[in-house]
């Protein structure tokens, strides 16, 4: 399975990382590198994305550097990929989920690390 990860947070990468194995995994820490990827590798089986990116938290949906951004410039070009939004910030997640494409599998799961490390 090929699969995405945006995320900036160091623990929760290694918990992706061991989630993973054995997958063709790519992972991107903001929305530079995440489009870079996307254009280069996808689209992609699965993608997990966050939206507050580079330490931040709470971040307006509406700033270039944010996971809704990010999947807002690819959305269209996901084809069948199954999206996992796994944000904390709820009202951005919900944004997110509002990009989801009729009859898209799409699911928001919110990911917190520190419970499962």
């Amino acid at each position: 399975m090929k699969v995405f990860v945006l995320e900036d947070d160091p623990l929760r990468i290694r918990v992706f990382e061991q989630m993973l194995v054995g997958h063709e995994t790519v992972y991107a820490q903001d929305v530079e590198r995440a489009r870079k990827a996307f254009d280069k590798w996808g689209p992609f089986d699965v993608m997990f994305l966050d939206h507050d990116l580079g330490g931040q938290v709470y971040v307006p949906s509406e700033d270039p550097t944010t996971g809704y951004a990010f999947l807002k410039s690819v959305v269209d070009r996901l084809g069948d990929t199954q999206v996992v939004v796994h944000s904390y910030n709820e009202p951005a997640a919900r944004r997110m989920m509002a990009l989801r494409p009729d009859g898209a599998d799409w699911k928001r799961i919110p990911f917190n690390a520190r419970m499962i490390a």
